[in-house]
């Protein structure tokens, strides 16, 4: 096995290095549609990008499913037409420029709103109407600040959004809201005593799968009489497959106010309000802020690979640990600095009421890379994005079932920024088969999704 698998790699570096010498641009429909073993990645950014796969093309092999990766990265980041919730096709992902396709998506808050209301119409949110009534659902002290900054769509909350192994193993607080937890464990310190946040948003198919079978809250699931099945494509519920997309989101300082600042033409960044509290008490420091993408996640149903593709991506910065450019590492750390180490302590709080910061940094140390092939990707796509921010991210890799499910490969996968505290024991596909939903048939699998922790 290890010999063929030697050679299989050899193959895939010799199409990587033809791409690049390609007489004839390889765009991303190319890359995709391929009917070769190991298809060649584009040489060219244009608006065929803006599709994502639906299917991995070539042989099933970790090279294929790494650019499947990069494929789905370049088309749920494109910029997006908020009238639509689509891709501008007359945009570029070269600008930078928000929002892009994921973010048009509807958050797990907008459609798990509990029995006797509806989920958020979709392509809601970036309306006029839509936005009002966004900012009508926030918390009243929030809401306030929220109308003074019209222009701000990103409000960085979400309450009991938590996954089943922490939900088990973690007293929360109360009044404490889950967007600032991890997978597992507690908050996640920046170098600058920030606390790292999260949202998760799902694509159209797989809000048409929850609202056409009316799973949006808990009376509704003890209804439901059949398995939970998220839909692949083609189908009854759309073209693409369901599609799960989990952010983490840095605050970002400047020089001026911050002991290691950050330099926002490396991040994606966003305007936002954040807040730490169920009272909705906004943050003692600077509000809106400027927020900046660390970590992405992707989650997606397709025929072929029915226990989802598991694929994750980092900014470049949060893999330098050893180093000074890290942006979650202090290799001159004066106090004892384990590593992958959670600081904050119960009951959670990030500021002090002069907004000078609580809690210690948490150093950062990724996980060895379990997948060989990625990192020739990374080199590729990153060339093509060019000097836009997107090329100061790279995917870490993406999780498949191999020939026996489930056996995912590679075993280990884990976000520097997202599963922090066990990146050794990480694994999307195993954490994720433990999810349940209480449904007619009692304790049943929830189809590799904890986003059922959010009915109401």
């Amino acid at each position: 096995m290890k010999i063929v698998r030697l050679a299989t790699n050899r193959i895939w570096l010799v199409f990587i290095l033809a791409s690049g010498m390609s007489a004839q641009p390889v765009t991303c429909a190319g890359s995709r549609n391929s009917t070769a073993a190991f298809p060649k990645m584009p040489t060219v950014i244009d608006n065929t990008c803006t599709v994502a796969p639906v299917n991995f093309a070539g042989q099933i092999e970790q090279p294929n499913f790494d650019l499947f990766g990069w494929l789905t990265f370049l088309a749920l980041n494109w910029p997006a037409n908020p009238a639509t919730c689509t891709a501008d096709m007359n945009a570029t992902i070269l600008s930078g420029k928000g929002p892009v396709v994921w973010q048009t998506y509807l958050e797990d808050s907008d459609i798990f709103v509990g029995r006797g209301q509806m989920p958020v119409p979709w392509c809601n949110n970036w309306t006029t109407a839509g936005a009002t009534a966004s900012v009508s659902r926030l918390p009243a002290k929030v809401r306030t600040l929220a109308q003074q900054h019209p222009d701000v769509h990103l409000f960085l909350h979400q309450d009991s959004k938590i996954s089943g192994l922490l939900k088990s193993t973690v007293t929360v607080q109360p009044a404490q809201l889950q967007a600032i937890l991890e997978a597992v464990g507690g908050p996640l310190t920046d170098q600058n005593g920030r606390f790292v946040r999260y949202a998760i948003h799902v694509n159209q198919d797989e809000y048409n799968y929850l609202k056409n079978n009316g799973l949006w809250h808990k009376a509704g699931l003890l209804q439901y009489n059949q398995p939970i099945d998220f839909p692949f494509a083609p189908g009854p519920y759309g073209q693409t497959g369901a599609m799960e997309v989990k952010a983490a989101w840095k605050v970002l300082c400047t020089a001026s106010t911050c002991a290691v600042p950050d330099d926002p033409t490396h991040f994606f960044t966003q305007q936002a309000i954040v807040y730490n509290d169920s009272t909705g008490a906004p943050s003692p420091g600077p509000n809106p802020v400027t927020v900046g993408l660390v970590g992405l996640h992707m989650t997606h149903k397709v025929t072929a690979q029915q226990t989802w593709m598991w694929i994750t991506f980092q900014q470049v910065e949060t893999a330098s640990a050893g180093t000074n450019s890290s942006i979650f590492f202090n290799s001159k750390c004066t106090f004892q600095c384990p590593p992958n180490q959670q600081t904050a302590q119960k009951p959670y709080t990030e500021l002090n009421p002069n907004g000078t910061p609580v809690n210690k940094p948490v150093q950062v140390v990724p996980y060895p890379a379990q997948d060989p092939s990625v990192a020739q990707y990374n080199q590729g796509f990153r060339k093509l994005l060019g000097s836009s921010v997107w090329s100061w991210y790279q995917q870490v890799s993406v999780q498949w079932t191999g020939e026996t499910p489930p056996n995912p490969k590679p075993l280990i996968l884990g976000n520097p920024v997202l599963e922090t505290y066990i990146q050794g024991s990480a694994s999307c596909l195993a954490c994720h088969n433990l999810s349940t939903v209480k449904t007619k048939q009692g304790n049943v699998a929830a189809d590799f999704s904890f986003l059922f922790l959010g009915a109401q």
